[in-house]
């Protein structure tokens, strides 16, 4: 599967602005790869459109996204007027992005929150948790402790979907990827998008 990658640029070298039109100029002779790439990026909003992009810019943009492609139960909100809480457990390496890039966002008609947490006992109203990896060391045990709830997990190390998360972020020569693994989300109670699974680089459906 081919999947998608974003270029964005790695802290802290220079700044490499990278636009929807310049994007669109360099895969004029890929006719194809520049529709799948468009789209995606269509997916990642008007923001990012602007560039210049840092890592974490584009992986927030992603995690704001990845909430459009997801169904949760009606169990796993308060209410209809519930928000849609967005989570970075530990350190949060997003800076102030994270939450800029969510503020006065919508996501299935529902305000989108961003938290930050500390252990998984607070996690337990998070819709989606973003596990760095400056915190790999507690990942497995993170996600043991929230098994069974519906939390769509993201993290961004490579033992991630082997302890049972169900999305990665991968970096492949400076672009920001992703993999799924479709039975751990399964497993929380989500269904994820076909349109999703297309764009992964890896989805795993069995095992993990």
């Amino acid at each position: 599967m081919s999947g998608i990658g974003f270029a964005c640029q790695p802290l802290p070298q220079a700044a490499r602005p990278v636009s929807l039109a310049r994007t669109r100029r360099w895969l004029a002779p890929f006719p194809r790869l520049a529709i799948v790439v468009v789209i995606a990026m269509a997916l990642l909003g008007v923001a990012l459109a602007q560039g210049p992009w840092t890592e974490y810019q584009v992986k927030a943009a992603f995690l704001l996204n990845f909430a459009k492609f997801v169904d949760w139960p009606p169990e796993a909100f308060g209410g209809p007027d519930a928000p849609l809480s967005v989570c970075v457990f530990g350190r949060n390496p997003f800076g102030e992005d994270l939450d800029a890039i969510a503020a006065g966002k919508t996501v299935q008609n529902r305000r989108v929150r961003v938290t930050l947490v500390s252990g998984a006992l607070a996690a337990r109203n998070c819709h989606i948790v973003f596990l760095p990896a400056q915190e790999a060391r507690r990942a497995e045990e993170f996600l043991h402790a929230i098994a069974g709830l519906h939390i769509l997990t993201v993290g961004e190390t490579g033992d991630f979907l082997s302890f049972g998360g169900a999305i990665n972020f991968v970096m492949d020569r400076g672009q920001v990827r992703f993999e799924i693994n479709a039975q751990a989300a399964e497993r929380a109670g989500l269904k994820i998008s076909s349109k999703l699974l297309a764009l992964a680089r890896v989805v795993r459906v069995g095992g993990g």
